[in-house]
C-alpha cells in the first residue's frame, strides 16, 4: 500500500529585537528600519505555502451508490416501480454530487438492466451536469442506448462522462429513457432496473 510523503518542517529563528533606549540619531532610526525589513523577511518565510492537494495521495476505484429517481408527468418521484414500462415512454434518472475526494479522470454511471430474452427494447441516455450559479451543461449528448438482452438475465452497462464536463461539487445527472410505443420496440414487458452505481478514480481512506 503506497503511503503518503512525509512533510518536511523547517525551523525558521525570529530575529533578535535590538536594544534601543530612545530614538536618538540617525543610526537608532537605521536599527529599526533594518529590524522590520528582518521581521517581514521573517513572516514571508514563515508563510508556507498550503498545497491544495490531499496529503493522502494513494488512489483506488471507487464505487458508490446513487439518488435514483423516475419522471412522471414532469415530477421527480422516487424510483418505484422500478422499471421502465412497455408502450410508453419511461424515464429514470439517477443524480450524483461529485466530492472532495474525487482525484481525476471519467465518471462512469454503471446500469444493471434486465428484460425478456425477445426483442429490443429502444433506449436512449443522456447526462446533465449542475454548477451553482451557473447554467445547466449537457455533459452528454442523447446516445443510443437499446437493449438486446437475448436471456433474461442481468446485464451491465458503463455509461461514462469525460473529465472535461464537471469537477468537484458539481451535481451530476443521468437520464436513461425507453421509448416503449417506438415502432422499433420490440420487447414485449418490462425492462427492470437492477440498479445505478458509480464509479471513479479516488483518493484512499477518504471519508
Amino acid at each position: 500500500m503506497a503511503e503518503s510523503t512525509p512533510l518536511t518542517l523547517t525551523t525558521i529563528t525570529a530575529p533578535t529585537v535590538p536594544l534601543i533606549t530612545g530614538v536618538n540619531d540617525r543610526r537608532d532610526i537605521d536599527i529599526i528600519i533594518d529590524y522590520l525589513n528582518t521581521l517581514v523577511d521573517y513572516f514571508v518565510n514563515c508563510n508556507i505555502p498550503i498545497s491544495t492537494a490531499p496529503i493522502i495521495t494513494a488512489t483506488t476505484t471507487r464505487v458508490e451508490g446513487v439518488s435514483t429517481y423516475a419522471l412522471d408527468g414532469g415530477t421527480f418521484v422516487p424510483l418505484s416501480p422500478i422499471f421502465w414500462a412497455d408502450g410508453v415512454h419511461t424515464i429514470h434518472l439517477a443524480f450524483y454530487k461529485v466530492p472532495a475526494y474525487y482525484s481525476g479522470g471519467d465518471l462512469t454511471f454503471n446500469l444493471l438492466r434486465e428484460g425478456a430474452a425477445a426483442g429490443t427494447a429502444v433506449m436512449n441516455w443522456a447526462a446533465y451536469r449542475f454548477r451553482d450559479n451557473t447554467t445547466i451543461a449537457a455533459a452528454v449528448a442523447s446516445t443510443p442506448l437499446n437493449f438486446t438482452p437475448g436471456d433474461t438475465n442481468s446485464h451491465n452497462i458503463a455509461l461514462t462522462i469525460p473529465a472535461a464536463m464537471f469537477t468537484v461539487g458539481d451535481t451530476l445527472r443521468v437520464d436513461v429513457e425507453r421509448l416503449g410505443a417506438d415502432g422499433g420496440d420490440t420487447m414485449v414487458g418490462v425492462v427492470q432496473n437492477r440498479g445505478f452505481t458509480v464509479s471513479f478514480t479516488g483518493y484512499k481512506g477518504i471519508p
